[in-house]
């Protein structure tokens, strides 16, 4: 991935940075095992500049291969604005802060 866009999984905690678009998710998608295993319970958003659409597919994809809801911590508005447009927070437990 670029400098702009990196991800860390540790501790079934994947904390996601910089700008996540389709052309950056696609590359997490392609490039890692663990996007499919249900593994991650936890998805940190603190250092997210900007994510589009596919960002919150990422998130969703991984919510439907997870046992347990998945907690997001700091999700940025506009991906926010996306859950509140499709009514997807009954499916996440998501804090902005």
């Amino acid at each position: 991935m670029s400098q702009q866009t990196a991800y860390v999984v540790k501790d079934k905690r994947l904390t996601l940075t910089g700008d996540l678009t389709v052309q950056s998710i696609s590359k997490l998608f392609k490039n890692n095992a663990w996007v499919g295993e249900g593994v991650i319970e936890e998805i940190d958003c603190s250092l997210v500049t900007s994510a589009d659409s596919s960002c919150l597919a990422l998130i969703l994809f991984l919510q439907a291969k997870a046992v347990n809801k998945i907690r997001v911590y700091a999700l940025p508005e506009d991906l926010s604005g996306l859950i509140d447009l499709y009514e997807l927070a009954p499916l996440l437990s998501a804090s902005k802060s």
